[in-house]
Protein backbone atom coordinates (compact mmCIF):
# COMPACT_ATOMS: atom_id res chain seq x y z
CA UNK A 1 0.00 0.00 0.00
CA UNK A 2 0.93 3.40 -0.82
CA UNK A 3 0.69 7.21 -0.16
CA UNK A 4 -1.59 8.46 -3.65
CA UNK A 5 0.02 11.80 -3.02
CA UNK A 6 3.87 10.04 -2.18
CA UNK A 7 3.26 7.04 -4.31
CA UNK A 8 7.26 6.33 -2.97
CA UNK A 9 6.68 5.77 0.80
CA UNK A 10 4.66 3.09 1.75
CA UNK A 11 2.38 3.37 4.43
CA UNK A 12 2.31 0.91 7.25
CA UNK A 13 -0.55 -0.59 8.08
CA UNK A 14 -3.28 1.16 10.40
CA UNK A 15 -1.37 4.40 9.63
CA UNK A 16 -3.64 7.36 9.97
CA UNK A 17 -5.35 9.21 12.28
CA UNK A 18 -5.46 8.87 15.59
CA UNK A 19 -7.99 9.70 18.08
CA UNK A 20 -7.20 10.34 21.72
CA UNK A 21 -9.57 10.75 24.94
CA UNK A 22 -7.69 10.55 28.25
CA UNK A 23 -9.43 8.32 30.67
CA UNK A 24 -6.86 7.65 33.82
CA UNK A 25 -7.96 4.75 36.00
CA UNK A 26 -6.12 1.78 37.84
CA UNK A 27 -2.74 1.63 37.41
CA UNK A 28 -2.54 2.36 33.43
CA UNK A 29 -5.12 5.01 32.35
CA UNK A 30 -7.75 3.14 29.90
CA UNK A 31 -7.34 5.25 27.48
CA UNK A 32 -9.92 4.91 24.24
CA UNK A 33 -8.20 4.93 20.92
CA UNK A 34 -9.38 4.77 17.33
CA UNK A 35 -6.74 4.33 14.63
CA UNK A 36 -8.05 5.60 10.70
CA UNK A 37 -6.90 4.46 7.85
CA UNK A 38 -6.28 6.07 4.47
CA UNK A 39 -8.94 3.51 3.19
CA UNK A 40 -11.31 4.08 5.91
CA UNK A 41 -11.18 8.04 5.99
CA UNK A 42 -11.12 7.74 1.97
CA UNK A 43 -14.26 5.50 2.16
CA UNK A 44 -16.04 7.61 3.84
CA UNK A 45 -15.64 11.14 2.52
CA UNK A 46 -13.58 12.52 5.49
CA UNK A 47 -16.96 12.44 7.36
CA UNK A 48 -17.19 11.57 11.43
CA UNK A 49 -16.75 8.23 11.76
CA UNK A 50 -17.24 5.67 14.76
CA UNK A 51 -15.30 6.40 17.18
CA UNK A 52 -15.23 4.12 19.84
CA UNK A 53 -16.79 3.94 23.52
CA UNK A 54 -16.51 7.63 25.19
CA UNK A 55 -15.13 9.39 22.38
CA UNK A 56 -16.35 11.61 19.68
CA UNK A 57 -15.00 14.24 16.83
CA UNK A 58 -15.76 18.00 17.27
CA UNK A 59 -15.59 20.08 14.24
CA UNK A 60 -15.08 24.27 14.97
CA UNK A 61 -17.01 26.67 13.51
CA UNK A 62 -15.09 29.43 11.87
CA UNK A 63 -16.32 31.28 14.80
CA UNK A 64 -14.69 29.02 16.96
CA UNK A 65 -11.39 28.62 14.65
CA UNK A 66 -10.39 31.93 15.99
CA UNK A 67 -10.50 30.78 19.15
CA UNK A 68 -7.47 28.32 20.38
CA UNK A 69 -8.42 24.54 19.42
CA UNK A 70 -6.59 23.72 22.23
CA UNK A 71 -8.76 26.80 24.37
CA UNK A 72 -12.09 25.27 22.83
CA UNK A 73 -11.14 21.77 23.20
CA UNK A 74 -10.77 22.23 27.16
CA UNK A 75 -13.47 24.54 27.68
CA UNK A 76 -16.30 22.56 25.55
CA UNK A 77 -15.49 18.53 25.32
CA UNK A 78 -12.10 17.03 27.34
CA UNK A 79 -13.78 15.01 29.71
CA UNK A 80 -10.44 12.86 30.90
CA UNK A 81 -8.25 12.63 33.38
CA UNK A 82 -5.48 13.03 31.14
CA UNK A 83 -5.40 15.86 28.40
CA UNK A 84 -3.10 14.88 24.99
CA UNK A 85 -2.20 17.53 22.59
CA UNK A 86 -0.95 16.57 19.49
CA UNK A 87 -0.60 19.47 16.31
CA UNK A 88 -2.71 18.08 13.26
CA UNK A 89 0.61 17.05 11.23
CA UNK A 90 1.84 14.50 13.84
CA UNK A 91 2.58 10.69 13.08
CA UNK A 92 2.28 8.90 15.84
CA UNK A 93 4.47 5.63 16.54
CA UNK A 94 3.39 2.43 18.75
CA UNK A 95 3.68 2.78 22.47
CA UNK A 96 3.86 6.36 22.21
CA UNK A 97 1.04 7.04 25.07
CA UNK A 98 1.92 4.73 27.90
CA UNK A 99 5.29 6.58 28.91
CA UNK A 100 3.48 9.39 28.79
CA UNK A 101 0.55 8.42 31.30
CA UNK A 102 2.55 6.41 32.74
CA UNK A 103 5.10 9.79 33.93
CA UNK A 104 1.70 11.67 35.14
CA UNK A 105 0.56 8.70 37.14
CA UNK A 106 3.98 9.04 39.21
CA UNK A 107 3.81 12.94 39.60
CA UNK A 108 0.41 14.52 38.56
CA UNK A 109 1.99 18.00 38.16
CA UNK A 110 4.91 16.42 35.11
CA UNK A 111 3.57 17.63 31.68
CA UNK A 112 5.40 15.36 29.50
CA UNK A 113 6.54 16.08 25.85
CA UNK A 114 7.15 12.96 23.27
CA UNK A 115 10.65 13.44 21.68
CA UNK A 116 9.65 15.02 18.20
CA UNK A 117 10.93 12.77 15.16
CA UNK A 118 11.16 15.06 12.03
CA UNK A 119 8.87 13.97 8.96
CA UNK A 120 10.37 16.08 6.40
CA UNK A 121 7.26 18.05 4.52
CA UNK A 122 7.29 17.49 0.74
CA UNK A 123 9.18 13.77 0.68
CA UNK A 124 7.25 12.43 3.88
CA UNK A 125 10.63 10.75 5.34
CA UNK A 126 10.66 9.86 8.73
CA UNK A 127 13.97 10.39 11.00
CA UNK A 128 13.97 9.86 14.07
CA UNK A 129 14.69 12.73 16.88
CA UNK A 130 17.39 13.69 18.96
CA UNK A 131 17.33 12.97 23.26
CA UNK A 132 19.83 15.14 23.81
CA UNK A 133 18.07 18.23 23.54
CA UNK A 134 15.75 20.76 25.75
CA UNK A 135 13.39 23.13 25.11
CA UNK A 136 14.68 27.23 25.27
CA UNK A 137 14.20 30.16 24.13
CA UNK A 138 16.53 33.12 22.35
CA UNK A 139 16.66 37.05 23.37
CA UNK A 140 13.51 37.10 21.20
CA UNK A 141 11.91 34.77 23.10
CA UNK A 142 11.62 32.27 20.16
CA UNK A 143 11.49 28.49 21.60
CA UNK A 144 14.46 26.95 20.87
CA UNK A 145 16.03 23.27 20.77
CA UNK A 146 19.61 23.83 22.90
CA UNK A 147 21.87 20.57 23.84
CA UNK A 148 21.80 19.73 27.18
CA UNK A 149 24.53 20.43 29.69
CA UNK A 150 27.66 18.25 30.25
CA UNK A 151 26.79 16.83 33.27
CA UNK A 152 23.27 16.44 32.65
CA UNK A 153 24.29 14.13 29.61
CA UNK A 154 27.07 12.25 31.65
CA UNK A 155 24.30 11.69 34.26
CA UNK A 156 22.06 10.41 31.50
CA UNK A 157 24.80 7.39 30.90
CA UNK A 158 23.23 5.47 33.72
CA UNK A 159 19.95 5.53 32.89
CA UNK A 160 19.01 6.59 29.08
CA UNK A 161 15.39 5.93 29.41
CA UNK A 162 14.90 8.47 32.70
CA UNK A 163 13.05 11.85 31.70
CA UNK A 164 14.67 15.03 30.64
CA UNK A 165 14.21 17.87 32.28
CA UNK A 166 13.16 20.73 29.88
CA UNK A 167 12.86 24.65 30.35
CA UNK A 168 10.52 24.98 28.16
CA UNK A 169 8.38 22.87 25.52
CA UNK A 170 7.55 23.12 21.62
CA UNK A 171 3.83 23.33 22.71
CA UNK A 172 2.34 21.41 19.68
CA UNK A 173 2.62 17.63 21.65
CA UNK A 174 2.06 17.22 25.34
CA UNK A 175 0.24 15.70 28.14
CA UNK A 176 -0.96 17.26 31.29
CA UNK A 177 -3.47 15.77 34.24
CA UNK A 178 -6.49 17.71 32.98
CA UNK A 179 -7.33 19.07 37.06
CA UNK A 180 -3.49 20.39 37.65
CA UNK A 181 -4.44 22.08 34.01
CA UNK A 182 -7.22 23.51 35.37
CA UNK A 183 -5.61 24.39 39.06
CA UNK A 184 -3.06 26.88 37.58
CA UNK A 185 -4.92 28.82 34.32
CA UNK A 186 -5.30 26.41 31.44
CA UNK A 187 -4.07 28.63 28.38
CA UNK A 188 -4.29 32.01 28.54
CA UNK A 189 -7.57 33.34 26.74
CA UNK A 190 -6.24 36.60 25.85
CA UNK A 191 -3.46 35.23 23.52
CA UNK A 192 -4.93 35.06 20.05
CA UNK A 193 -4.51 32.06 17.49
CA UNK A 194 -0.90 31.04 17.78
CA UNK A 195 2.54 32.14 19.47
CA UNK A 196 3.97 32.10 23.18
CA UNK A 197 2.12 29.93 24.77
CA UNK A 198 3.91 26.95 25.12
CA UNK A 199 6.53 29.34 26.54
CA UNK A 200 4.16 30.88 28.80
CA UNK A 201 2.82 27.49 29.98
CA UNK A 202 6.04 26.11 30.75
CA UNK A 203 6.84 29.28 32.72
CA UNK A 204 3.42 29.15 34.66
CA UNK A 205 4.20 25.58 35.60
CA UNK A 206 7.59 25.98 36.70
CA UNK A 207 7.00 28.90 38.65
CA UNK A 208 3.52 27.73 40.62
CA UNK A 209 2.93 26.78 44.33
CA UNK A 210 0.09 26.04 44.66
CA UNK A 211 -0.93 22.60 43.47
CA UNK A 212 -0.47 19.26 45.97
CA UNK A 213 2.56 20.90 47.91
CA UNK A 214 3.44 16.67 48.97
CA UNK A 215 4.34 15.77 45.41
CA UNK A 216 6.64 19.19 43.96
CA UNK A 217 6.83 21.94 46.63
CA UNK A 218 9.07 24.56 44.21
CA UNK A 219 6.46 23.35 41.27
CA UNK A 220 5.85 21.64 38.22
CA UNK A 221 8.24 20.09 35.93
CA UNK A 222 8.35 20.33 31.64
CA UNK A 223 10.26 16.87 30.78
CA UNK A 224 10.57 15.18 27.65
CA UNK A 225 10.23 11.35 28.00
CA UNK A 226 12.54 9.70 25.56
CA UNK A 227 10.76 6.72 25.35
CA UNK A 228 7.89 8.08 23.59
CA UNK A 229 8.37 9.32 20.18
CA UNK A 230 6.11 11.39 17.80
CA UNK A 231 6.92 12.17 14.33
CA UNK A 232 5.50 15.94 13.36
CA UNK A 233 6.02 18.04 9.94
CA UNK A 234 8.28 20.47 9.86
CA UNK A 235 6.91 23.26 7.87
CA UNK A 236 9.31 25.71 5.34
CA UNK A 237 6.59 28.27 5.95
CA UNK A 238 3.70 29.02 8.37
CA UNK A 239 0.39 27.39 7.97
CA UNK A 240 -1.57 29.79 9.47
CA UNK A 241 -3.59 32.10 7.59
CA UNK A 242 -3.84 34.86 9.87
CA UNK A 243 -6.57 37.88 9.05
CA UNK A 244 -5.62 40.96 7.07
CA UNK A 245 -1.45 39.97 7.05
CA UNK A 246 -1.55 40.70 11.03
CA UNK A 247 0.85 37.90 12.24
CA UNK A 248 3.29 40.22 13.55
CA UNK A 249 0.76 42.38 15.88
CA UNK A 250 -0.87 39.22 16.96
CA UNK A 251 2.86 37.53 17.67
CA UNK A 252 3.80 40.73 19.64
CA UNK A 253 0.76 40.86 21.33
CA UNK A 254 0.86 37.60 22.90
CA UNK A 255 4.92 38.07 23.51
CA UNK A 256 3.51 40.71 25.72
CA UNK A 257 1.25 38.68 28.11
CA UNK A 258 3.87 36.72 28.40
CA UNK A 259 6.83 39.03 29.10
CA UNK A 260 4.74 41.28 31.25
CA UNK A 261 3.23 38.25 33.63
CA UNK A 262 5.47 35.94 34.20
CA UNK A 263 9.05 37.56 33.62
CA UNK A 264 9.66 40.32 35.83
CA UNK A 265 12.88 42.27 35.14
CA UNK A 266 14.17 40.03 32.11
CA UNK A 267 10.91 41.52 29.70
CA UNK A 268 13.53 44.69 29.21
CA UNK A 269 15.71 42.91 27.86
CA UNK A 270 13.22 41.36 25.38
CA UNK A 271 11.84 44.99 24.74
CA UNK A 272 15.33 45.97 24.06
CA UNK A 273 15.68 42.84 21.06
CA UNK A 274 11.57 43.54 20.05
CA UNK A 275 10.89 47.45 21.21
CA UNK A 276 7.98 47.27 18.65
CA UNK A 277 6.26 44.78 21.14
CA UNK A 278 7.11 46.88 24.04
CA UNK A 279 5.04 49.83 22.62
CA UNK A 280 2.07 47.68 23.67
CA UNK A 281 2.72 47.26 27.36
CA UNK A 282 -0.15 49.81 27.99
CA UNK A 283 -2.54 48.40 25.36
CA UNK A 284 -3.06 44.72 26.19
CA UNK A 285 -4.91 43.91 29.46
CA UNK A 286 -3.13 41.64 31.46
CA UNK A 287 -5.11 42.37 34.79
CA UNK A 288 -6.50 38.58 35.21
CA UNK A 289 -3.27 36.78 34.40
CA UNK A 290 -1.22 39.02 36.36
CA UNK A 291 -3.78 38.43 39.13
CA UNK A 292 -3.75 34.24 38.35
CA UNK A 293 0.47 34.55 39.10
CA UNK A 294 -0.75 36.41 42.53
CA UNK A 295 -3.21 33.46 43.46
CA UNK A 296 -1.05 30.57 42.38
CA UNK A 297 1.50 32.42 44.66
CA UNK A 298 4.50 31.59 42.22
CA UNK A 299 7.60 32.16 42.35
CA UNK A 300 9.76 34.66 40.19
CA UNK A 301 11.45 34.56 36.94
CA UNK A 302 14.83 35.22 38.71
CA UNK A 303 14.57 31.32 40.71
CA UNK A 304 13.83 30.09 37.52
CA UNK A 305 16.58 30.99 35.67
CA UNK A 306 18.78 29.61 38.98
CA UNK A 307 16.82 27.24 39.29
CA UNK A 308 15.41 25.36 36.27
CA UNK A 309 17.11 26.96 33.15
CA UNK A 310 20.30 27.02 35.38
CA UNK A 311 22.61 26.88 31.75
CA UNK A 312 20.74 29.65 30.42
CA UNK A 313 22.20 32.69 28.41
CA UNK A 314 20.50 35.81 30.05
CA UNK A 315 22.22 38.73 32.00
CA UNK A 316 22.54 38.01 35.61
CA UNK A 317 23.32 40.76 38.31
CA UNK A 318 26.55 41.41 38.74
CA UNK A 319 27.03 40.60 34.53
CA UNK A 320 28.70 42.27 32.22
CA UNK A 321 26.46 42.69 29.20
CA UNK A 322 27.23 44.52 26.03
CA UNK A 323 30.14 45.30 23.57
CA UNK A 324 33.43 43.72 23.33
CA UNK A 325 35.89 45.86 21.26
CA UNK A 326 39.79 46.09 20.61
CA UNK A 327 41.25 49.06 22.18
CA UNK A 328 43.31 50.37 19.51
CA UNK A 329 40.91 50.42 16.31
CA UNK A 330 36.66 51.02 16.85
CA UNK A 331 36.42 46.94 16.30
CA UNK A 332 33.76 44.90 17.68
CA UNK A 333 33.65 41.56 18.61
CA UNK A 334 30.37 39.74 16.97
CA UNK A 335 28.41 36.47 17.05
CA UNK A 336 27.30 35.77 13.26
CA UNK A 337 24.56 33.73 12.85
CA UNK A 338 24.87 30.85 9.80
CA UNK A 339 22.99 29.39 7.14
CA UNK A 340 18.92 29.59 8.51
CA UNK A 341 18.05 26.02 10.07
CA UNK A 342 21.60 25.41 11.32
CA UNK A 343 23.55 25.49 14.84
CA UNK A 344 26.36 26.89 12.81
CA UNK A 345 27.75 30.58 14.11
CA UNK A 346 30.92 32.57 13.21
CA UNK A 347 32.90 34.48 15.49
CA UNK A 348 34.14 38.09 13.30
CA UNK A 349 35.61 41.27 14.16
CA UNK A 350 33.38 44.13 12.37
CA UNK A 351 32.98 47.74 12.66
CA UNK A 352 31.28 48.52 15.83
CA UNK A 353 27.87 50.69 15.43
CA UNK A 354 26.35 52.97 16.97
CA UNK A 355 22.93 51.73 16.07
CA UNK A 356 21.43 48.44 17.34
CA UNK A 357 22.86 45.28 16.40
CA UNK A 358 22.57 42.86 19.42
CA UNK A 359 24.82 40.26 17.47
CA UNK A 360 27.31 42.50 19.14
CA UNK A 361 26.30 41.88 22.64
CA UNK A 362 28.42 39.67 25.00
CA UNK A 363 27.86 38.63 28.42
CA UNK A 364 30.45 38.22 30.85
CA UNK A 365 29.78 35.87 33.58
CA UNK A 366 30.76 36.03 36.91
CA UNK A 367 32.28 33.06 36.90
CA UNK A 368 33.98 33.32 33.08
CA UNK A 369 31.36 32.35 30.50
CA UNK A 370 31.37 34.28 27.47
CA UNK A 371 28.26 34.22 26.14
CA UNK A 372 26.11 35.67 23.06
CA UNK A 373 22.29 34.89 21.87
CA UNK A 374 21.19 31.44 20.81
CA UNK A 375 23.35 29.96 23.80
CA UNK A 376 26.62 30.55 22.15
CA UNK A 377 29.94 30.58 23.81
CA UNK A 378 33.29 31.02 23.47
CA UNK A 379 35.37 28.36 23.86
CA UNK A 380 38.60 27.05 22.88
CA UNK A 381 40.08 23.55 21.67
CA UNK A 382 43.64 22.10 21.62
CA UNK A 383 44.24 21.36 17.59
CA UNK A 384 45.35 17.32 17.67
CA UNK A 385 48.77 16.91 15.79
CA UNK A 386 50.17 20.68 16.67
CA UNK A 387 52.67 21.42 18.68
CA UNK A 388 49.79 22.66 21.36
CA UNK A 389 48.06 24.85 19.17
CA UNK A 390 44.88 26.37 20.47
CA UNK A 391 42.31 27.57 18.01
CA UNK A 392 38.98 29.57 19.55
CA UNK A 393 35.94 28.56 18.91
CA UNK A 394 31.96 29.68 19.09
CA UNK A 395 29.66 27.02 19.86
CA UNK A 396 26.69 25.91 21.55
CA UNK A 397 27.50 26.59 25.09
CA UNK A 398 28.26 23.19 27.05
CA UNK A 399 29.37 24.40 30.86
CA UNK A 400 32.64 22.79 30.29
CA UNK A 401 35.84 24.07 31.64
CA UNK A 402 36.96 24.91 27.91
CA UNK A 403 34.83 27.91 27.76
CA UNK A 404 35.93 30.01 30.96
CA UNK A 405 37.79 33.11 30.85
CA UNK A 406 39.69 35.54 32.95
CA UNK A 407 39.27 39.07 32.36
CA UNK A 408 42.09 41.57 33.79
CA UNK A 409 40.42 45.00 34.35
CA UNK A 410 44.06 46.76 34.85
CA UNK A 411 45.55 45.17 31.69
CA UNK A 412 42.33 44.70 29.93
CA UNK A 413 43.13 41.31 28.57
CA UNK A 414 41.24 37.79 28.27
CA UNK A 415 43.79 34.83 29.72
CA UNK A 416 41.97 31.21 28.59
CA UNK A 417 41.32 29.33 32.14
CA UNK A 418 42.22 26.37 30.72
CA UNK A 419 45.49 27.41 27.64
CA UNK A 420 46.50 30.52 30.06
CA UNK A 421 46.76 32.10 26.46
CA UNK A 422 45.73 35.19 25.77
CA UNK A 423 42.55 36.46 23.01
CA UNK A 424 44.68 38.47 20.89
CA UNK A 425 43.53 40.17 17.26
CA UNK A 426 46.16 39.34 14.33
CA UNK A 427 45.00 40.52 11.20
CA UNK A 428 46.75 42.26 7.85
CA UNK A 429 44.05 44.03 7.18
CA UNK A 430 42.90 45.65 10.32
CA UNK A 431 43.60 48.93 9.26
CA UNK A 432 41.14 48.49 6.29
CA UNK A 433 38.53 46.88 8.74
CA UNK A 434 37.47 44.92 5.43
CA UNK A 435 37.74 40.83 5.62
CA UNK A 436 39.02 40.54 9.11
CA UNK A 437 39.39 36.98 10.35
CA UNK A 438 38.36 35.97 13.79
CA UNK A 439 41.00 36.55 17.28
CA UNK A 440 43.02 33.65 18.03
CA UNK A 441 45.34 32.36 21.09
CA UNK A 442 48.41 33.83 21.57
CA UNK A 443 51.30 34.11 24.71
CA UNK A 444 49.95 37.06 27.08
CA UNK A 445 52.37 39.73 26.97
CA UNK A 446 52.09 43.12 29.14
CA UNK A 447 51.30 45.79 26.91
CA UNK A 448 50.24 44.11 23.58
CA UNK A 449 47.86 46.44 21.94
CA UNK A 450 46.10 43.61 20.51
CA UNK A 451 45.02 41.78 23.53
CA UNK A 452 43.76 44.64 24.87
CA UNK A 453 40.10 44.77 25.03
CA UNK A 454 37.04 46.84 26.23
CA UNK A 455 33.87 45.91 27.77
CA UNK A 456 31.39 48.48 26.61
CA UNK A 457 28.24 48.04 29.16
CA UNK A 458 24.76 47.80 27.70
CA UNK A 459 21.86 48.78 30.17
CA UNK A 460 19.42 46.40 29.41
CA UNK A 461 16.83 47.82 32.27
CA UNK A 462 15.56 51.14 32.12
CA UNK A 463 17.32 53.36 34.38
CA UNK A 464 16.13 53.66 38.08
CA UNK A 465 13.57 56.78 38.64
Amino acid sequence: MTSPSKPDRPLRSGRGVQVVVGHYNGNLPQEKLRNLTDEEINANNFNPLGWGEGGKAVRLTKEDERLSDETFGINQEAKGDVLTFLDSHCECTEGWLEPLLDRIKDNRRAVVCPVIDVINDRTFQYQKGLDMFRGGFNWNLQFRWYAMPSDMAKQRLVDPTSPIPSPTMAGGLFSIDRLYFEEIGTYDHGMDIWGGENLEISFRDFLSLMSTPQIWQCGGRVEILPCSHVGHIFRHASPHDIPGNSSGKVLDGNMVRVSEVWMDEWKFLFYKMAPQTGKLRNVVDMSERLELRRHLGCKDFRWYLENVFIDHHLPMEGDFFGRISLDTVSLCMVNRPGEPGTKKHQLNMVPCTLGFDHWQFWILTKDGHLKSDEHMCLSATQVVHTNGEWMVQLKECAGHDMELWDYNRQRRTFKHRKSGLCLTQRDPNMEKQENLSPPILTPCARGHEQQMWSLKSVNWRPEPQ
